[in-house]
């Protein structure tokens, strides 16, 4: 009833309007990551994660509201969530999220699970400056859910493809994001020692690339 009573207000005011829809998948993932009082977005954000998820239950194929909501999925179970199967199940969702989002914002992405390598990585090859919002979020709710999903081998498995997705981006736009996209590759690069196929110097330049 909390909740309800303060979110009330704004939602009417927003479902009054399209371009209300458009402005918040536009800004409230901006909002959220921007802020520097994290004690204020624990706090707050569990309660947008619910108001995006009822937006989503309103406007199904909407990418910009499947993409905010797998952006703020993702980063509150990777920052605020302790318990390793809450966070499990809170990426499942922003993986979901993401992969819905990539297929409303193109139909050739709805199969991007269970297409082959090759084809995943030529279907990136046509990807273009529009794309890059879409890729970015894709890879990092992917790579936030192999991080909890470890002990599944085929989540691990599907790491290349997270590659894949965030070398796309920073060929297209290196700087989205300030960079990030250089961060994730760092950490990719880095997992493993090099005696076991791991690409420390590549890492290194990623990492320095992000700074």
């Amino acid at each position: 009833m909390r909740i309800a009573k303060y979110l009330m207000g704004p939602m009417l005011a927003l479902l009054l309007t399209g371009c209300g829809v458009a402005r918040l998948d536009d800004s409230l993932g901006r909002a959220v990551m921007q802020n520097n009082d994290l004690a204020t977005v624990e706090a707050g954000l569990p309660s947008y994660l619910l108001m995006v998820d009822g937006l989503i239950v309103n406007w199904p194929e909407r990418s910009g509201l499947l993409m905010t909501g797998a952006d703020l999925y993702g980063a509150y179970a990777g920052v605020f969530v302790d318990d390793e199967a809450r966070a499990a199940r809170l990426n499942e969702k922003a993986l979901a999220y993401a992969l819905r989002g990539a297929c409303a914002h193109d139909g050739d992405y709805c199969d991007l699970r269970d297409i082959e390598v090759p084809a995943f990585e030529a279907l990136l090859d046509e990807a273009g400056q529009d794309d890059v919002p879409v890729l970015f979020s894709l890879g990092g709710a992917w790579a936030g859910y192999i991080q909890t999903h470890t002990e599944d081998w085929n989540a691990v498995a599907e790491l290349s493809r997270v590659r894949l997705l965030m070398e796309r981006v920073v060929a297209l736009d290196e700087d989205y994001r300030y960079g990030q996209a250089h961060m994730y590759l760092g950490v990719l690069n880095s997992i493993l020692p090099a005696s076991l196929g791991g690409r420390p110097e590549q890492a290194r330049d990623h990492f320095e690339r992000a700074v």
